[in-house]
């Protein structure tokens, strides 16, 4: 029985350009589960979690001029042999 040859690896980086305001609700979403960690807890004061808290709800709500963000993600195709 003859075996194909395996196909090559890919590993491409693709710009992805979204709304400020959808990265702002991701971002946002995020704080809402690790705002508590004991980590953040100790090496932040609530003062500033609440800062960045209101400064993301207010451009996830679409207030401010902020442009849009783009990232970098990486696609990787490999085979199983």
């Amino acid at each position: 029985m003859s075996r194909t040859k395996p196909a090559e690896p890919v590993s491409e980086v693709r710009a992805v350009t979204i709304p400020v305001s959808r990265a702002a609700e991701m971002f946002h979403l995020n704080l809402g589960v690790w705002k508590d960690n004991d980590y953040v807890q100790r090496s932040r004061e609530q003062s500033e979690l609440d800062e960045i808290s209101d400064g993301l709800a207010t451009i996830a709500s679409g207030s401010g001029d902020a442009g849009p963000v783009q990232w970098g993600l990486r696609h990787i195709v490999m085979e199983r042999l």
